[in-house]
């Protein structure tokens, strides 16, 4: 009797572990995904190519616990299929070709390469000019527009598409070209002409425009000019001024140079020695206010640029300011007198002209000025009886023996 009950609950118990089991496999059945022979494809409704568009909705019904992975342009996204699933713009609107990968535990179950081509370009056209400024020397110096179309996504273009650009030159000219893009890329090599001014270019397309841009084409070095003056009669009081004025300063092919170019103004007196004068160009035109040499002789005048250049120079004569003056030496006090000092017309010599003394031709020098036509000079202990004393004013010299 008691075997019995033991077989009979023996029984029992096997039923009830036949059941758990059979429970055990139909839940796992319904939480794993089918195998590979019963796998529902989710990508196959996908198109392989198609224009970029964030409007397009492409869906991808669920699969419980398993990823989409997309390999873009930009790198790799992953979204979970526990519901269904509407590929984001990042894939549908970036132009490129991307890999779309069903995986369920760690198992490729499905993969799809599609290709997402760009639209026309739109919208406002970039475009880049570099340099910004050339030298107009007929080709030798060059630059550069570069346009880069991108449609409304910001996709670069088909490469083949043409730009359509257009160019208005200094000397009045127009040009217009079509190159085609290449690696989202079309330029136009600008070469420099020989007439100064702005070439202004613009770029477009069938949707889209550019900015206008400006290339600045500047004059080539400085070739000739030559130096003027109206000053006919300049004297030796080493006190006015007289001006120099250029020519127009051209380039090799006629364009007046840029401001700011420095000329230099090279003063040669009949010794040999020179002053020089710093001006800059202005409008095409430079000039230097030059002093008035304190010695009567010539004055040679020329100018240059860089040491590269040199202009035609002008020789002037320099005549005396003084006409005529007396000097006296009073033994008593050694005291030096000059004057009255009387110009060209017989008026007396203007105030503060330099009065330089020499002792015995020595080239060191006393010096004084005129006030009401005279001046005098203490020369105690600076000269000896006998010596000789020259005196040079406005261009003109005397001489005296101190005794």
């Amino acid at each position: 009797m008691l075997k019995n009950k033991y077989i009979l609950g023996g029984g029992i118990a096997g039923v009830l572990l036949m059941l758990l089991l059979l429970y055990v496999m139909v839940f796992r059945k319904k939480e794993l995904p089918a195998g590979p022979h019963k796998f529902e494809q989710r990508l196959a409704h996908i198109p392989e190519r198609f224009k970029a568009d964030d409007k397009l909705s492409l869906k991808i019904k669920p699969l419980k616990g398993c990823l989409l992975k997309a390999n873009v342009v930009w790198g790799t996204l992953a979204f979970s299929l526990d519901s269904s699933l509407v590929l984001p713009r990042s894939i549908v609107a970036e132009a490129g070709i991307h890999k779309l990968s069903v995986w369920c535990n760690g198992t490729k179950m499905e993969e799809k390469k599609m290709e997402v081509l760009p639209l026309e370009s739109y919208g406002i056209l970039a475009s880049y000019i570099g340099s910004k400024s050339i030298t107009a020397d007929q080709g030798i110096h060059w630059s550069m527009l570069s346009v880069l179309p991108v449609d409304t996504y910001k996709n670069m273009v088909d490469d083949g598409t043409p730009i359509d650009i257009q160019a208005t030159r200094p000397n009045g000219s127009y040009q217009e070209v079509k190159p085609l893009t290449k690696n989202g890329i079309a330029y136009l090599r600008i070469n420099s002409q020989s007439t100064t001014g702005k070439t202004f270019l613009a770029s477009s397309t069938t949707h889209s425009d550019s900015k206008e841009k400006e290339l600045l084409e500047l004059p080539n070095i400085p070739n000739s000019f030559s130096l003027s003056t109206s000053t006919k009669l300049i004297v030796a009081d080493g006190r006015q001024y007289f001006k120099v004025t250029t020519s127009n300063v051209l380039d090799r092919y006629g364009n007046r140079v840029s401001d700011g170019v420095l000329l230099r103004f090279i003063v040669v007196d009949q010794d040999g020695l020179q002053s020089i004068y710093r001006a800059f160009v202005l409008d095409g035109i430079a000039s230097a206010n030059i002093k008035y040499p304190s010695r009567k002789g010539s004055l040679t005048v020329y100018a240059t640029v860089d040491n590269v250049l040199k202009s035609s120079s002008i020789s002037l004569k320099v005549l005396p300011y003084v006409a005529d003056f007396d000097l006296k030496f009073n033994v008593k006090n050694s005291k030096l007198f000059v004057g009255p000092v009387l110009a060209k017309m017989g008026q007396y010599v203007t105030d503060g002209t330099e009065v330089r003394i020499f002792r015995n031709q020595s080239p060191h020098e006393f010096l004084t000025f005129l006030k009401d036509g005279v001046a005098s000079y203490d020369l105690f202990r600076k000269v000896k009886l006998g010596d000789t004393l020259s005196v040079e004013i406005g261009g003109v010299s005397k001489v005296i023996i101190a005794r």
